[in-house]
């Protein structure tokens, strides 16, 4: 049974669970049940299965019955729930926001960036006008991409800071807001190191033309 339950055999399970259902509770020589052996080893659907024959063979009535401190397992669930929601809601924060700061950082340098681009310079110089350049495309384009991904980024994880946390969000929605936003700010400091590799480039042709000038 518990090595059906190791390898995934949901066949066998089946129809073991069915012809002997109290036996869903005996333990192996760790003291594990095939409820540990099947989270252990990442079987949901294994998992599923047992809690739905469970479900049908326990007592209506156990289900609200109390211990001895007078708690439901209804109880005692939302309380151990509870805890790790506020844990799961305190990383979620503290990872969000320095994620958010940097995205914040990133934004500020794209938005300059325009400003200070070199290469288009006054014709009365007679230094080639950079404009037509690979490296000058490159580098607008590159500033374009960090601008759109770290604003989606920053958006994101603001949306993740002031989420209202529920059972759901944290299951569901949080985790992919999460790489998402994970995944924007990567691809905007990847498009800051393509920026700034081209500015560099523009800048070296723009001190070899300034050469080429004064000879």
């Amino acid at each position: 049974m518990f090595t059906a339950v190791k390898e995934g055999n949901i066949d066998f399970l089946t129809i073991f669970v069915r012809e002997c259902p109290n036996l869903i509770l005996k333990v192996d020589q760790d003291n594990y049940s095939i409820f540990h052996i099947a989270v252990l080893n990442h079987q949901k659907e294994i998992f599923k299965l047992i809690d739905h024959e469970v479900s049908q063979i326990v007592d209506p009535k156990l289900a609200k019955a109390k211990n001895t401190n007078g708690k439901t397992p209804r109880d005692i669930f939302y309380k151990k729930i509870t805890a790790i929601k506020d844990e799961g809601k305190k990383w979620m924060k503290d990872t969000a926001n320095p994620c958010m700061i940097v995205a914040t950082l990133i934004t500020i340098v794209g938005l300059s960036a325009p400003f200070t681009v070199p290469g288009v310079t006054r014709e009365e110089t007679e230094i080639t006008n950079f404009i037509q350049k690979l490296s000058f495309r490159i580098f607008v384009i590159s500033d374009a991409i960090l601008l759109a991904s770290s604003a989606g980024s920053i958006l994101t994880f603001l949306s993740i800071l002031t989420s209202r946390y529920a059972d759901e969000d944290l299951l569901y929605v949080l985790p992919r807001k999460l790489l998402f936003g994970f995944s924007s700010l990567f691809l905007s400091i990847i498009a800051l190191m393509v920026a700034s590799c081209a500015a560099y480039v523009l800048c070296l042709q723009r001190w070899r033309d300034f050469d080429s000038c004064s000879c």
